[in-house]
């Protein structure tokens, strides 16, 4: 009779190595999970941010080409941009032309030396408007004409000639009136940037008359009849302070010291439509002051958060905050539109920027997106009034 063979089990030490092996391949596991879950929410936080900027993105172009944060033509928007200035009786960039006397001379508050009954004198949004071939169009003003004031008052010096005889806004002299109302018309009715904007590059910003534009710096009459705010240099009006030939200029050479901007919403209502951003050629001469860029930057910015309400977060607390700002500007006779789109990370304060400019649509054509009231204009409407716009009574 043989003896049992003894049971074999693990010893103390195998146990031992058992377990660290058991809880190295736990541990082991457990990294991995931890990578992909990492992977995983980092993945989703990018593909959020990406997102996010898509539509930071696409709604900044909306907004280059429908102008909404500056004129919402929506019911019950805010249109910071239209109306007239209590400080000087000046329009804004959407303000109705109608508003402003151009449309209807029969009215009691006809402009610009109309009388009841007469041809339209003011600005005429037809297809033909400031063509080449009009010769309306022609200015017939002194392209020499000197900024030097009389010096025995504000009423123009004639013994040199009256050099505004075929250009001026004056009834009992003008034999040529279209232009000069024209030139006059957009500067009082929208604005710098509005008169550049509707001006032909080739076309000069100058007028003959008896009164200088409204809201100018300067209010005396030259020895021609032109008012010296449209020639003298460095007036902060018009004209940029680029040398000492104080004589009319066109467009291109208006804007090659000065930006003339389009004000932001939060800049409309003091004035801002009639002020140069002298910065860049001129900033040289301030030591390219980082001040001028930033308030350049302040005032023609449209800005909006996609993440916020009224200043209430309505997105969830980890999303990034997203906004957009667009800048609308004219520099050496070109307009420019400048997006920027920024993204705040919630976990680190990182900001994200990226700026692009792009081609959208201009301020002639935002205006003639609108009616006058509320609304989009419609131009294929049956209804006349839908069809109108801040530019138009009617399609012509």
């Amino acid at each position: 009779m043989t003896s049992p063979r003894p049971l074999s089990a693990f010893t103390l030490i195998e146990l031992m190595i058992a377990v660290s092996l058991g809880m190295l391949v736990l541990y082991t596991a457990f990294a991995a999970v931890r990578v992909a879950t990492g992977a995983v929410t980092a993945s989703q936080r990018l593909a959020t941010e990406n997102a996010m900027l898509r539509i930071g993105l696409e709604a900044a172009v909306d907004e280059a080409d429908f102008w909404t944060g500056s004129d919402d033509p929506e019911v019950g928007g805010n249109r910071p941009l239209r109306g007239i200035d209590a400080g000087n009786g000046a329009g804004r960039p959407f303000t109705d032309f109608r508003d402003l006397g151009f449309i209807d001379p029969a009215a009691a508050n006809a402009t610009w030396n109309e009388t009841p009954g007469s041809t339209r004198r003011g600005w005429s949004a037809s297809p033909l408007a400031w063509s080449a071939a009009d010769p309306r169009t022609w200015c017939r003003a002194n392209v020499a004409e000197e900024g030097t004031v009389n010096p025995g008052g504000n009423s123009p010096r004639t013994f040199w000639g009256h050099f505004g005889i075929y250009s001026h806004i004056d009834p009992n002299r003008a034999w040529h009136a279209w232009y000069p109302n024209q030139v006059r018309g957009l500067i009082d009715g929208l604005g710098f940037y509005g008169l550049f904007e509707y001006l032909p590059s080739n076309a000069f910003a100058i007028y003959h008359g008896t009164t200088p534009p409204k809201g100018a710096s300067n209010n005396t009459i030259s020895f021609g009849g032109v008012p010296v705010a449209l020639t003298d240099n460095g007036l902060n009006w018009l004209c940029p302070s680029d040398g000492g030939d104080n004589t009319m200029k066109g467009r291109i050479r208006n804007s090659n010291g000065s930006r003339y901007y389009m004000p932001g919403p939060q800049a409309a209502t003091i004035g801002d439509a009639r002020l140069l951003a002298k910065i860049g050629y001129e900033g040289r001469d301030s030591g390219y002051n980082a001040s001028e860029i930033t308030n350049f930057l302040d005032r023609t910015r449209t800005r909006r958060e996609l993440m916020r309400r009224n200043g209430v977060l309505t997105a969830p607390g980890h999303w990034p905050e997203v906004t957009y700002r667009v800048h609308r500007f004219i520099e050496r006779g070109h307009p420019v539109t400048l997006c920027v789109v920024e993204m705040t990370s919630p976990l680190t304060g990182a900001q994200i920027a990226l700026p692009f400019t792009t081609v959208a649509t201009t301020l002639r054509g935002a205006r003639q997106q609108r009616r006058p009231g509320d609304g989009w204009s419609d131009p294929f409407s049956a209804i006349a009034a839908e069809r109108e716009t801040l530019d138009y009574v009617d399609l012509p």
